[in-house]
């Protein structure tokens, strides 16, 4: 009316509206970054020096995923998202019909996919599984660390004794003496350089 109660009323509604898109745009989320790539030798020499699992980063299987996200309450309530070039949809299958993983994952969609936007949704996510063979992935965790940001996992393997999936190299310090050796050797970095 002329009181302008009925503009306040649809004000607060469109600002109810806007604070829920809000609360779901910006809800938590994890990011794997899935690449399927001649970096398989990488993998393979990474595996020989300093015990990286050849395939969980070309294969992610449900329990590695589940290994990280849990511990971090990352499995309920949030979404987890793939960023991939689309040519390992195993892998998309795979973690779409794990019954644990499954109702929080989605791929990101190629025809929506950019260089750009995939790397700020890696960049900005609370949890990154990348690639330790992959630029692409060591790029958006080097970007992650700069900002100050941690929960970014490259390195898996399973232990020995138990079986069970287990992260390593998963803090800054460490993130930059493997790559910083690796660069200036040309060559995977020794076992001893993990802490």
């Amino acid at each position: 009316g002329k009181d302008g109660n009925n503009n306040n009323n649809s004000n607060n509604n469109e600002d109810d509206v806007n604070t829920e898109q809000q609360r779901k745009i910006t809800q938590k989320y994890s990011i794997i970054h899935s690449r399927s790539f001649e970096g398989k030798r990488f993998l393979e020499e990474a595996h020989r020096h300093y015990g990286v699992d050849a395939r969980a980063s070309i294969d992610y299987p449900p329990d590695l995923i589940a290994s990280i996200l849990t511990p971090l309450g990352m499995t309920n309530n949030s979404t987890v998202l793939m960023i991939t070039d689309g040519q390992n949809t195993k892998v998309i299958d795979r973690l779409s019909a794990d019954p644990a993983i499954g109702p929080y994952f989605r791929a990101v969609p190629q025809e929506v996919s950019t260089v750009a936007g995939d790397i700020m949704l890696g960049m900005l996510s609370d949890v990154f599984i990348g690639n330790p063979a992959s630029s692409f992935s060591q790029y958006i965790a080097m970007a992650r660390y700069a900002l100050g940001l941690g929960r970014s996992f490259l390195y898996v393997r399973r232990d020995a004794l138990s079986g069970k999936w287990e992260t390593f190299c998963d803090d800054e310090s460490c993130f930059y003496q493997l790559h910083d050796l690796e660069a200036q050797t040309h060559q995977p970095a020794a076992p001893k350089t993990i802490p």
